[in-house]
């Protein structure tokens, strides 16, 4: 018997990943996931990213406090370690 999927995503990096997500969380079931190794193997996994929330006019100030706290919901709500951490900095002059 065929598998059938209503939407095939190619790739396993961070866009397909978060776009099976969202297509899930808004009721779209039978998505499928292509990925040649394992989830996030190929430059997703090998590149950092950050979100700061300093140095900055107030609104991207607030643009990345939502961020942080975006990254938070979606590994509690996604039963998935994305291994967020939330660190500082410390700036002597």
């Amino acid at each position: 018997m065929k598998n059938r999927y209503r939407v095939v995503i190619i790739g396993g990096g961070v866009i397909g990943t978060a776009t099976a997500f969202y297509l899930a969380k808004s009721g779209i079931r039978n998505v499928a996931v292509l990925e040649k190794d394992y989830l996030s193997s190929g430059s997703t996994g090998r590149c950092g990213g950050g979100v700061k929330q300093q140095w900055a006019e107030r609104k991207k100030v607030r643009l990345g406090k939502g961020r942080g706290d975006h990254f938070k919901r979606f590994e509690r709500g996604g039963g998935v370690g994305i291994e967020y951490f939330q660190g500082g900095d410390f700036l002597s002059g």
